[in-house]
């Protein structure tokens, strides 16, 4: 469950960043608008973040799962019955446990 929406959030960026906005955790996305000064599809769309279409492990801590995928690992939180993006283009860093472009304070 979580894998497949990793996979929608990816899926959508490819195609429509405005849906993808849809799939982000409420703060997430205001603080993506805050930070890059635009608005949320335009945020996502500079971000830059990288193509991923396969999930390979969903390591899933009810309310939160990490989505490793093979272009990207993505963070999740479950929001009600859906799962949304708190989370992505993270890279495993020596100094942190992940480095994301996308993400919240």
């Amino acid at each position: 469950m979580s894998g497949s929406a990793a996979r929608r959030f990816h899926e959508a960026l490819a195609d429509n960043e405005a849906a993808a906005c849809e799939l982000l955790a409420p703060t997430i996305r205001k603080e993506l608008e805050q930070s890059a000064k635009s608005p949320c599809p335009q945020a996502l769309a500079d971000a830059g973040l990288p193509d991923a279409t396969i999930v390979t492990t969903a390591d899933v801590y009810d309310p939160n799962a990490r989505v490793v995928m093979d272009g990207d690992t993505v963070f999740l939180a479950r929001f009600g019955t859906q799962w949304k993006v708190t989370a992505a283009g993270c890279k495993a860093s020596p100094d942190l446990p992940y480095d994301c472009d996308v993400k919240g304070d």
